[in-house]
């Protein structure tokens, strides 16, 4: 087959015979590569196909059907299914179950690259009921087909009509082929690949010499990828193993064990067979003549919490990139452009030109430099899980609030494992990260950086005196630098001075033009945690929401009757002493009223006076006009002081 784009017509008969007129070899052989998802099709999809297929056949047997596409990149001997691999995996089932006419498109003709349930699976026909797993959708697709034909008896012609009548376009793409490109252009109606699961394949292709280490780090890296749940229960599901087996041989009343990134590699490796069948045959799996009903893995459910990420798995991998970067000799030392997940290959791939303005870091593709990167993956991902808040469902109830919930040892349970324990270790170091996530851009959140390579790299520190620190640093800063740069300067440890404080008072002042939208929404949310921080009698019923609306105490448009008392004059109206931060329902509920109407309302909800702080302080008091929002105002900023200890020199120690 040429190396290029050319597209082609073929029949599965020209699969396995070939095509002089199409310049097409014969008996091409085809690869799932470890990128691509396994199997997905449920029973309405697969229907739908065998419905369709089967209609046309019965309708107009004479004509082509045409099935749709699949592009293909050459491997070794064989092709990487890169799109239409569902479609086609399908098609090899049903032409497994019909056999007959399409008897000769079974022989050897696709292959799965490593995936241990998958291999387990098909080299065992006597595999236990629980050790299935992901492959459960196959077993499925075989029982939904074998009960289509049924009652068909035109299997003979049926089996003809696919073999020399139904169509697939073909597309073979060079070898030297962007992907991440190609996947963002193709528009094929199935579940696109994750920019991860690219970046997966070429950090195991490093490995490719090694088989037993690519098995490995693919089940690492499948332990780290799941960000909805804990690393200790992606390790189970991924090594089809209980938390038991974790417990027993990792942690043993030692979390340092977890840590050990050659303590795990090593239960890893007794975790899988050490077999050189790194591809099997799917025709293995269809010898089976019964396969149990089974659950996907043997991980206990009954103590799981429902958890759910801040970041993606693709911000977590250029955290990391970050962190290994900044672990190169000083030569080298070179930050990469941008958290970016979109951007997520061409930022590992980057390769500096030598007319660049700007050098970034770049990544070799080696076998050190990768075992190295997904090793301190592993650590990035533990301390992520042990200290970074996650959203974190209560109770089965709908709100989510942000817990960090440690790992402890279940020992009250038959036998000894792990669970997650949603006391609260550090209210507000917890606190503090849920004000960073409410008021920082979704795409980046720069300030995990240098706490997760501080977690990662420093046994003992205070970690919540250090993210204040980053706090103080990334948003009160003397010399202003973008938050890229600001945080790669923390990391490696540049003498950053905070800005003096009476200059950081300046920012809750209203300048020229008298608009309180020249108010960020984290000063608001800097406020509401220092003055949760410095109250004796923290609640611990205090979390952050989502605020983005305004909300004037004495508001802009007085309507109905107002006692003179309660209202502040244009200087005051737009003073930070004046705002407070609210969500739109609340904002719009507040309205026009006035201040003894708001005021009784929000004294009659508990989740206001709980949950916002400052109003708090504004509606302990019996009126409100000019000098009450002056005294507020200059109360707010005495506690900001206090917080960041200015000393008589007004500088931050």
């Amino acid at each position: 087959m040429p190396n290029n784009y050319n597209s082609i017509l073929v029949t599965l008969k020209e699969l396995v015979d070939g095509s002089k007129d199409k310049a097409l070899e014969a008996d091409i052989k085809f690869n799932i590569p470890i990128y691509q998802r396994l199997y997905v099709w449920k029973e309405e999809q697969i229907k739908k196909l065998l419905e369709d297929t089967y209609n046309a056949f019965k309708t107009n047997g004479k004509n082509d059907y045409y099935l749709g596409g699949v592009i293909v990149v050459k491997n070794g001997d064989r092709y990487d299914l890169i799109d239409g691999q569902q479609r086609f995996t399908t098609l090899w089932l049903i032409a497994q179950q019909l056999q007959e006419n399409l008897t000769p498109f079974l022989k050897d003709r696709m292959h799965f690259s490593i995936r241990d349930h998958a291999n387990e699976f098909f080299s065992n026909s006597n595999i236990a009921s629980e050790e299935v797993g992901e492959l459960k959708n196959i077993k499925d697709a075989i029982t939904t087909i074998s009960n289509y034909f049924t009652d068909k008896k035109e299997k003979k012609e049926f089996s003809e009509y696919l073999y020399k009548k139904l169509k697939l376009v073909f597309t073979v793409v060079p070898q030297d082929v962007d992907l991440n490109k190609l996947f963002e252009t193709i528009n094929s109606g199935g579940i696109q690949l994750q920019h991860h699961e690219l970046l997966k394949a070429k950090m195991l292709e490093a490995l490719k010499d090694n088989p037993k280490k690519e098995k490995i780090y693919s089940k690492l890296w499948d332990s780290c990828s799941f960000m909805d749940n804990y690393i200790e229960n992606n390790l189970a599901v991924s090594l089809n193993c209980t938390k038991t087996d974790i417990y027993q041989y990792l942690y043993i009343s030692n979390i340092d064990n977890l840590k050990d990134i050659n303590k795990v590699l090593d239960f890893i490796s007794l975790k899988i067979k050490d077999d050189d069948q790194d591809q099997k045959l799917l025709q293995d799996i269809l010898k089976l003549t019964k396969i149990e009903e089974t659950p996907s893995s043997k991980v206990e459910k009954e103590n799981e919490i429902k958890v759910r990420s801040i970041i993606s798995f693709s911000m977590l991998l250029l955290h990391t990139l970050r962190i290994f970067l900044k672990e190169e000799n000083e030569e080298k030392r070179l930050d990469i452009k941008e958290v970016n997940e979109k951007e997520l290959l061409k930022i590992f791939t980057h390769k500096n030109k030598e007319n660049d303005e700007k050098k970034y870091g770049e990544f070799d593709f080696n076998y050190e430099n990768v075992t190295k990167f997904l090793n301190l993956l592993w650590k990035v991902r533990f301390a992520f899980d042990e200290h970074i808040i996650k959203w974190v469902n209560i109770d089965d109830k709908s709100d989510e609030v942000h817990l960090i919930c440690k790992i402890i040892d279940n020992v009250s349970s038959k036998s000894p494992s792990l669970q997650r324990d949603e006391t609260e270790v550090s209210k507000s170091f917890s606190l503090l990260q849920s004000m960073l996530y409410h008021t920082q851009p979704v795409i980046n959140h720069y300030w995990l950086t240098p706490l997760l390579n501080k977690l990662v790299n420093e046994a003992q520190f205070d970690n919540e005196k250090y993210l204040q620190l980053i706090d103080n640093y990334l948003f009160f800063p003397k010399r202003k630098r973008d938050l890229r740069d600001n945080t790669w300067f923390i990391m490696n440890n540049y003498n950053l001075e905070i800005e003096q404080c009476e200059k950081v008072l300046e920012q809750f002042d209203l300048k020229e033009g008298n608009d309180y939208r020249q108010f960020s929404h984290y000063l608001f949310y800097k406020v509401e945690y220092i003055l949760w921080f410095l109250d004796k009698n923290r609640s611990n019923e205090f979390y952050f929401r989502a605020k983005n609306s305004v909300e004037h105490i004495s508001p802009q448009t007085p309507n109905g009757n107002y006692k003179e008392d309660n209202l502040v004059s244009d200087n005051c109206l737009h003073s930070f002493g004046n705002l407070s931060l609210v969500s739109r329902e609340r904002n719009s509920e507040f309205g026009n009223k006035p201040f003894e109407v708001k005021q009784i309302d929000f004294k009659t909800k508990k989740d206001d006076i709980s949950n916002n702080l400052k109003m708090a302080l504004i509606y302990a008091n019996e009126n409100w006009g000019d000098e009450k929002c002056q005294e507020h105002l200059k109360d707010i900023k005495m506690k900001i002081c206090q917080y960041m200890n200015c000393g008589e020199s007004n500088e931050f120690k």
